[in-house]
């Protein structure tokens, strides 16, 4: 690896909030199982974006599921938004402008 390129990855990571990513997955994954949608073995971790491309108030991460194969292509289970004040998550309907879809319920 070139040693520009190391910089340039070690700049990308300092955008990050390791802790509130780590809250906000813990949140997600807690979420998903509550509203049956996934069992707590699928779910692998979670990816967050960069802090300013998280709409004013959510934080949006990507959820991912574990490999089962020799080769895997994606391990995406889906993209979600927490708001970040009352801790209500919702599914985010369309990447490419963090579009809001349905609210993930916990099931009764």
């Amino acid at each position: 690896m070139a040693e520009h390129e190391k910089a340039a990855s070690i700049e990308a990571e300092a955008y990050f909030d390791t802790s509130a990513d780590a809250k906000t997955c813990d949140w997600l994954k807690t979420m998903l199982v509550a509203s049956g949608d996934f069992q707590a073995k699928d779910i692998a971790g979670c990816d967050g974006i960069i802090d300013s491309s998280n709409p004013p108030s959510f934080r949006i991460a990507r959820v991912n599921g574990y490999c089962h194969e020799a080769i895997c292509g994606s391990v995406l289970m889906g993209w979600y938004a927490v708001e970040e004040e009352t801790g209500r998550v919702f599914e985010v309907a369309d990447v490419a402008d963090w579009k809001l879809g349905s609210e993930v319920i916990p099931a009764s």
